[in-house]
Parts: C-alpha cells; sequence; structure tokens
C-alpha cells in the first residue's frame, strides 16, 4: 500500500463503517476532510511565505491544483469510477480554501 493510498483511508479509519450506514453523510464527511487537508496546505503556505520575503503562497496553490486536477478528473474516474460530479465537488472542496485565503490576504 502506497503513502497517498494510506492517507486516502484516513477518514475511513475514523469513522469505520460510515459509507454503509448512510452514503450521505459518508459523502458530506470525505468532503470535510477534504477541505481539512486543504486547511492544512494554506495554513502550511501561509507559514512559509510569512517566515521568508517570498510569497510561496501561489507556489503551493499551483501544486495543489495540478495535483487535485489530475487526481479529481484523471485517475478517480479510472480507479474508482468516480462520476463527474463528485469530481467537481472534490475539486472544489480542494481548492476553496485557497481562493478563500486569497481573497482575505489582499
Amino acid at each position: 500500500m502506497t503513502l497517498l493510498e494510506k492517507i486516502e483511508l484516513i477518514p475511513d479509519r475514523i469513522l469505520p463503517k460510515l459509507q454503509s450506514k448512510n452514503k450521505h453523510v459518508y459523502f458530506l464527511w470525505r468532503e470535510v476532510c477534504h477541505v481539512f487537508g486543504s486547511l492544512i496546505f494554506v495554513f502550511l503556505a501561509y507559514v512559509i511565505s510569512h517566515g521568508t520575503q517570498y510569497d510561496f503562497s501561489l507556489i503551493i496553490f499551483c501544486g495543489v491544483l495540478f495535483w487535485i486536477t489530475y487526481q479529481e478528473f484523471y485517475l478517480h474516474p479510472k480507479k474508482y469510477n468516480q462520476k463527474l460530479f463528485k469530481g467537481i465537488i472534490d475539486w472544489l472542496a480542494w481548492i476553496a480554501p485557497f481562493i478563500i485565503y486569497f481573497l482575505i490576504k489582499n
């Protein structure tokens, strides 16, 4: 099992068997975890940029944007047969905190 697969299983380890109990609550739980993961990256971007004279937050955002776009619209549809709607929701859950950060920062 790769590191990325282990990270993907964290929400299922925190609330085991939630998917079989209630699909809608499981979907919301996964989105909350996506937003939390994105907030971690936003915080890291802030800390790294705050300690230097350069603004690394845009570089980190571009990396996250590239990876999440690749993952949600290429990898997940092939690997998990993920629907486009879920990919769009997941993508927004990852990108929205960065957009809010940039709006507040400037």
